[in-house]
């Protein structure tokens, strides 16, 4: 881990940053005391959604349109939605 003065950090900023993205991590000192920290983002924070779109790909198909699904619990056809979700969860197994 490099320290580096306030100072030094002001003058040289895209130099710390270029180390930071590098995965250097450095304290910034004033008076030889720890104020702050730089160091770069991880790779997660460029991809939030990476395991939530390797989970959709693993799942089946959804049995029908999520707008027939609403439009028939609206009609009280719970019928036609319990049969379509049967479906779907026996096609997860």
């Amino acid at each position: 881990m490099k320290q580096v003065s306030v100072a030094h950090a002001k003058a040289n900023l895209s130099a710390l940053l270029d180390e930071a993205a590098a995965g250097e991590e450095i304290t910034i000192t004033r008076h030889g005391k720890p104020i702050a920290r730089l160091g770069g983002i991880g790779p997660t924070a460029k991809e939030p959604w990476a395991p939530l779109t390797e989970l959709r790909r693993r799942l089946p198909p959804w049995p029908m349109p999520s707008v027939d699904i609403l439009r028939d619990q609206r009609e009280d056809d719970d019928a036609r939605v319990d049969r379509a979700l049967g479906d779907w969860r026996e096609a997860k197994r």
